[in-house]
């Protein structure tokens, strides 16, 4: 029966990091992954994650399953640090999942089941993977402009895209550090666009995949802190990959906020009964981690530590891949943007033809939509980078 199926190619990220990995140019560049790396190209394990890893090997006596919703006591703690206080589980409820993506691959079959005529709304330009988690799961995808063409947040947009937007709709919002432009809203855009959400009754999923990373835990964390305090319901969806550096363990949180602790207790039951379909039990060791770092003050103010020094990184990367884009004479309103956004990504602007030509001729490797991850440049590539930008354009 495999005779039926065609190929399918996979999205531009795991296709550009292939490409990038097979090919033997001595100066190439990887821009595509979207991971961390500090001034000498690495992805850093934080000490802090060594540290609280150590401590819990030593402490460590079984290797049993967890129940589908993770640890309670874990999530309780991660629900405290993204929100800020302690909720009643009438009014929040978290799990864990495998990362960010099983949260947002969960949220799907439970607005595929709460309501099969769904429409997720995505800003666009979008993180390419949310289409392909919602459409894959039986859900009608739509777009609006969340940038306009001056590379900023298009508030105008949003409020009208979702004024138009039918009640029980979704509408995917990222927190901080946009995928893929690093544009970021203002506290009183999201004001905006969350009050428009609750008067149509439309539900935002947010996406909180940088927090930390973009201009600090309580910034980056407003949007989650506001949507607690005033509207009635909305999904949140957490990773710690970036901000704990935990890439291959898969720690992330699903956090539903409701009005009724029944309402939101059949809720899980549905996201659990899911979860048991998928994966039964969620990774047990990054989540041990998270904990011991956010329960442990010095592992904690460590922490927050090394999250300021990549955090300071991004901010400083930005503003210097701007000045050598200037310098060769890009785009006035890109480098702007790219300065003045937050967290790993930019948008270049870049047409297809030129995306092409910095891969097969200088191993500068993107996404197709001219995405860079700032972090992938440093004082050894730099130059490089700007040259070959330069014979492009």
């Amino acid at each position: 029966m495999f005779d039926r199926l065609k190929d399918v190619r996979l999205d531009s990220i795991i296709h550009s990091f292939r490409e990038y990995s097979a090919d033997t140019n001595v100066n190439k560049i990887d821009l595509g992954m979207g991971v961390y790396r500090d001034s000498e190209g690495i992805t850093p394990i934080p000490q802090s994650v060594r540290i609280a890893q150590k401590w819990h090997l030593a402490s460590e006596t079984q290797k049993t399953y967890l129940a589908p919703e993770g640890i309670p006591h874990i999530n309780s703690r991660f629900q405290d640090l993204i929100f800020g206080k302690r909720y009643s589980d009438s009014r929040i409820q978290t799990i864990q999942t495998p990362g960010g993506t099983c949260g947002l691959k969960l949220t799907a079959l439970l607005l595929k089941r709460l309501n099969s005529g769904t429409t997720i709304w995505i800003g666009a330009p979008a993180y390419l993977n949310h289409k392909s988690i919602f459409q894959d799961s039986g859900l009608r995808v739509g777009y609006f402009a969340s940038t306009n063409q001056r590379h900023q947040a298009f508030l105008e947009s949003y409020i009208e895209a979702i004024s138009l937007m039918k009640r029980d709709d979704a509408i995917v919002l990222q927190a901080c550090c946009h995928n893929p432009t690093g544009v970021k809203l203002k506290e009183t855009d999201w004001h905006l666009i969350l009050n428009e959400c609750g008067k149509v009754g439309v539900l935002p999923i947010i996406d909180s995949a940088y927090f930390g990373l973009g201009d600090g835990l309580k910034n980056d964390l407003y949007p989650l802190r506001y949507i607690v305090k005033n509207l009635p319901q909305a999904i949140i969806v957490s990773s710690c990959s970036k901000n704990f550096g935990l890439y291959r363990e898969r720690v992330g949180f699903l956090s539903v906020v409701g009005n009724k602790k029944k309402d939101l207790d059949n809720c899980f039951s549905h996201i659990l009964k899911d979860a048991r379909g998928m994966y039964t039990s969620p990774p047990a060791f990054g989540a041990f981690i998270v904990d011991l770092i956010l329960s442990q003050p010095t592992l904690k103010s460590m922490w927050l530590s090394e999250n300021r020094v990549m955090r300071n990184r991004l901010i400083d990367l930005r503003s210097s891949v701007a000045c050598v884009l200037r310098d060769i004479g890009f785009n006035v309103d890109a480098c702007r943007a790219i300065e003045d956004g937050r967290g790993l990504f930019a948008l270049l602007d870049l047409d297809d033809y030129q995306v092409t030509q910095l891969k097969k001729i200088h191993g500068i490797y993107l996404l197709d939509n001219s995405r860079i991850n700032i972090a992938g440049l440093n004082k050894y590539n730099i130059d490089y980078f700007k040259s070959s930008i330069a014979s492009v354009i």
